[in-house]
């Protein structure tokens, strides 16, 4: 045998291993992106919604009571409708579940990249059209009832 038939092919495998190298820490990567920022948007999502409780009850005793002065009494009840329009406004609970989405897909992906001998090739393919998918199903800001035709 030829011993540089064998060189180069040892040399197309290490170029194999190297760009299955490359796809796995671009999908860890990304994943690990992903984990951050559900576990941040899960927590606004959460920390809005209890601000909203809290206030909402906080403020009906207080007033009830007559223990604060008007103005705090007011602004109080005035926090659950404004953290509630914050929340729906910025989707924070849509976003934790996008996020969470993508991760489960992204380890798919490295699944069938580490452990089912799915060729780079398709893996990254696969990749490309689920980030395309995915970023068209991203909850953005929401502007939901403020360009709707009014009904005259």
């Amino acid at each position: 045998m030829n011993i540089e038939v064998v060189n180069e092919t040892v040399s197309i495998e290490q170029k194999r291993l190297a760009i299955r190298k490359l796809l796995e820490e671009k999908i860890l990567a990304r994943k690990a992106l992903d984990e951050r920022w559900g576990k941040g948007n899960f927590l606004l999502a959460q920390s809005f919604t209890w601000i909203a409780i809290l206030a909402s009850f906080a403020s009906a005793i207080i007033v009830a009571s007559g223990e604060c002065s008007k103005f705090w009494g007011t602004l109080l009840a005035a926090l659950p409708g404004t953290t509630m329009v914050i929340e729906k406004s910025f989707s924070f609970a849509k976003r934790t579940r996008w996020n969470w989405e993508m991760i489960v897909g992204l380890e798919e992906l490295h699944n069938q990249l580490m452990f089912e001998d799915i060729p780079v090739e398709q893996v990254s393919k696969s990749l490309s059209g689920f980030r395309k998918t995915m970023e068209a199903k991203y909850p953005g800001f929401s502007v939901e009832g403020l360009n709707e035709p009014k009904n005259d």
